[in-house]
């Protein structure tokens, strides 16, 4: 056994392109297919290199986002209960803005790549992609360990795990690969993805907080839903929950939420708030 792992970056995927030496697209990853071209923005961005000194074609994949300490800045707290849910969200919207609200800036982004193609380079491992990166002048992920056998990357594992607060910027896993590319390519694409790469996500992560009141919304059925108004509370680092929903009668009786009572938040998938449990 002989793997890569990296953080899992929870961010905008986009693939860049040089020629010459010089920054000529930068696409979004879109519907898989299809995506945007947003150079224009992109070199704004910071962590792109605008010129590279190989002349090659080279096609360069990674992710922008928002680091931690900027969304918290800049983002957190505006626009009271409009306030962005997330920094990937967030993220998405500043790269292809064509103009920009007060206080938002496109340097507020920044790309952190994980993958290369360069013409006539055949690489024989992720380390030595990841080193060429480097080389450019490419921002490569905030750590990157090469592991030999189950129990290191189950450490690994747990270690990223429990210091994910303390991340750079948001991340929801680790992503595993196999470092040898002559034995990656032995395994077949995966609706799209290298089939020698796995994401290993982190468990979703709760809060505790306070249920203020219970509000009605009729929702697209035309059903009425409860609404858990709660005690505002920061979630996942990057989100004020001020509101939670419980879905229909027989969810809200089953967990037993009440106004007064403590109540368990996670973000689903580390993006939808949900309502796991009444702690007292």
């Amino acid at each position: 056994m002989n793997v890569m792992v990296q953080p899992k970056l929870d961010g905008g995927s986009a693939e860049a392109f040089y020629e010459d030496g010089e920054l000529l697209a930068f696409v979004t990853r879109g519907d898989g297919n299809e995506g945007d071209d947003i150079v224009e923005n992109a070199r704004k961005f910071t962590g792109i290199p605008l010129k590279i000194h190989n002349k090659s074609k080279i096609s360069v994949r990674g992710e922008f986002i928002i680091p931690t300490e900027v969304f918290k800045k800049n983002y957190l707290n505006v626009g009271g209960d409009q306030a962005p849910k997330n920094a990937r969200n967030v993220g998405n919207g500043l790269a292809k803005a064509k103009t920009l609200k007060e206080g938002m800036s496109y340097s507020h982004l920044h790309f952190v790549a994980y993958d290369i193609i360069v013409d006539g380079i055949n690489f024989d491992s992720e380390y030595e992609k990841e080193t060429y990166l480097m080389g450019l002048g490419f921002e490569t992920p905030f750590f990157s360990v090469i592991v030999e056998n189950e129990e290191e990357l189950i450490a690994v594992f747990k270690e990223q795990e429990e210091n994910r607060d303390k991340a750079p910027y948001s991340t929801d896993g680790l992503v595993v690969k196999i470092n040898d590319l002559e034995d990656q390519g032995k395994f077949d694409m995966v609706d799209g993805r290298p089939g020698g790469q796995i994401a290993w996500k982190w468990a979703s992560k709760g809060v505790v907080t306070k249920v203020n009141d219970i509000v009605w919304e009729m929702g697209l059925s035309g059903m009425f839903c409860p609404v858990a108004e709660l005690e505002p509370i920061l979630l996942g680092g990057e989100v004020i929950l001020k509101r939670v929903n419980l879905h229909n009668c027989k969810f809200m009786l089953g967990l037993g939420v009440k106004i007064g009572c403590m109540i368990e938040v996670v973000r689903a998938g580390d993006v939808i708030p949900y309502a796991t449990r009444v702690v007292s």
